[in-house]
């Protein structure tokens, strides 16, 4: 299945949900189905997660599925018989071991890019391969460089900002990698770079900002890469 394809699909799933909840509490449609003692709205949601959870595990992308699974135990919290376990110390537990799967288990992304940091203490990354990665906080980071050729992304329940506005690319080819967990990544391109997006979405979104692309002949072409699961990819022209 195509990204596009894919994107098509997961957001005509979420407006059937959102449209589903809406004549339900209105009461002009009835969900009497039920799989262990659960129906109705929550049956919905815990299948929408339970097929997250599949489409991560097909991604390889196991750091992923606890919160979904988390989410699901709630749910189903009385025919699991955990109610001592409160919905909070759940979703702590996912969260928890999700850090200890990111610690143990290094991102194949960071294996393929250097991991290189700018020296004077400031917000800034440098040199041809770039790597940097935020979980559960907020990170600005501006890139000086003049002679950028690939760079990594990955935010994980946080917020990311990108500046490539005093970037170089000797080439006229970049390719940026991300992989955004239910958080925000924004980068911030110059208007006169060609953008080639090829992020996969499943429950996000990708989206576009800033000013009018003045795109020509010698632009630097800018291809985009990764996925977006829970959260949004904001690609911002200055």
């Amino acid at each position: 299945m195509t990204n596009r394809i894919r994107n098509l699909v997961t957001g005509i799933l979420l407006i059937l949900i959102a449209t589903a909840l809406i004549l339900w509490k209105l009461g002009k449609v009835t969900l009497n189905f039920s799989i262990a003692g659960v129906g109705g709205f929550w049956l919905i949601v815990a299948m929408v997660l339970a097929a997250y959870v599949i489409a991560a595990i097909i991604d390889l992308n196991f750091s992923s599925i606890f919160f979904p699974l988390a989410i699901i135990a709630i749910i189903f919290r009385a025919p699991l018989g955990i109610t001592a376990l409160s919905p909070w110390i759940i979703l702590i537990v996912a969260g928890l071991l999700t850090a200890a799967y990111e610690k143990i288990f290094p991102d194949p992304m960071k294996k393929e890019l250097d991991h290189e940091y700018g020296d004077n203490g400031e917000s800034e990354l440098s040199g041809k391969t770039l790597y940097h990665a935020i979980a559960f906080g907020e990170s600005t980071k501006y890139i000086r460089s003049d002679c950028l050729e690939k760079a990594g992304f990955k935010t994980s329940f946080g917020e990311m900002r990108v500046y490539f506005d005093n970037v170089s690319v000797p080439y006229g080819d970049l390719s940026v990698a991300t992989k955004t967990t239910c958080g925000e990544t924004i980068l911030y391109i110059p208007r006169e770079w060609e953008i080639i997006n090829r992020v996969s979405v499943i429950a996000g979104d990708t989206s576009y900002g800033g000013a009018e692309p003045q795109v020509s002949a010698g632009s630097v072409r800018c291809t985009i890469t990764g996925k977006v699961r829970c959260g949004e990819l904001r690609i911002e022209r200055i």
